[in-house]
């Protein structure tokens, strides 16, 4: 077998031990799910990028499970804040992504810099993130929602978490 063949092989190899240890690490939790998709997140990754109020940057590892592709990642994840205008956007940093249907494939993906931040939709898997993300960072949710269902507890240390985990 010829060395780039073999070297590929490895490179890939272990691309996917990488992923899957990073994947079934105990850090991550489950955040939100619908019949589709479930999104885990790593609490212990969050990384204050900046720290400027009304504005706020803030980085955090999410981990997606696609049911009906079967594909799933792990991604830094970077949440744009602006208490002004009560406003949260993020931009995806970098993607590790396999899947099991059949064929396995790893990519390592990085985003371009200058993409732009995309809105959040609430109630959706990004909002949660965002909004725990920015608790684990400052110890208060950003949205209004989130600041009166939860208060200033930990959302993932009370037993009425609503978000729609399968």
């Amino acid at each position: 077998m010829p060395f780039i063949k073999k070297l590929l092989i490895l490179v890939t190899l272990a691309i996917t031990i990488t992923f899957t240890s990073i994947v079934s690490a105990n850090n991550f939790k489950a955040i939100w799910g619908n019949d589709k998709s479930v999104s885990y997140i790593d609490p212990t990754s969050v990384k204050v990028i900046l720290y400027n109020p009304p504005y706020y940057i803030i980085d955090i590892k999410q981990s997606i499970r696609n049911y009906v592709t079967n594909q799933y990642g792990v991604m830094t994840v970077r949440y744009f804040y602006n208490l002004n205008i009560n406003t949260m956007e993020f931009r995806p940093m970098d993607l590790i992504m396999t899947s099991d249907s059949g064929k396995t494939w790893t990519s390592l993906y990085r985003y371009p810099p200058k993409q732009k931040e995309q809105s959040i939709i609430p109630h959706s898997s990004y909002w949660y993130v965002g909004n725990y993300a920015f608790y684990k960072a400052y110890k208060m949710y950003f949205t209004n929602d989130f600041k009166e269902e939860y208060g200033n507890k930990d959302l993932f240390e009370q037993n009425n978490l609503h978000a729609p985990i399968l």
